[in-house]
């Protein structure tokens, strides 16, 4: 059980999109980038009708492009669609918003607590021994 708390920790880190700072994500971030009115329209032929946002992980980055491998995309009425990784080139000019995932170390730790504390619980409601408790001195020894 020792060897288990420390991936269970790094498999439940909490992540936050903030937005992206110059001079933009680098490859392998992941992203949410919303696109305008005219983007909507000039990726039609790429990525179907009415798509107001998509999010990947960044493939390459130019002044003008970003070129995203594709996790999904959301429809102007917010319904998602999930995609396979297939590679589209972003012209920045069609972006009104960019935002990058990034650990959040507060909800993190806290999260990581929980869990680590619930996992406890159950441990010991399941009869494991305690750590704050006694050594059973009773048994093995001989009277008299």
């Amino acid at each position: 059980m020792r060897h288990s708390v420390p991936v269970l920790l790094l498999c439940s880190a909490c992540y936050t999109y903030a937005p992206v700072v110059a001079p933009g994500p680098a490859p392998g971030a992941r992203v949410s980038a919303g696109l305008t009115q005219d983007g909507t329209g000039a990726m039609l032929p790429l990525l179907g009708p009415d798509v107001a946002e998509v999010s990947g992980q960044v493939i390459a980055v130019t002044a003008d492009t970003l070129r995203l491998s594709l996790a999904s995309v959301n429809s102007q009425r917010g319904i998602p669609t999930s995609w396979r990784g297939e590679e589209v080139p972003l012209p920045r000019a069609r972006l009104s918003f960019m935002t990058q995932r990034r650990l959040s170390p507060g909800g993190t730790v806290l999260l990581g607590a929980g869990i680590t504390g619930g996992l406890y619980l159950l441990y010991r409601l399941l009869g494991g021994p305690g750590v704050f408790g006694a050594s059973g001195g009773g048994a093995g020894r001989g009277g008299g």
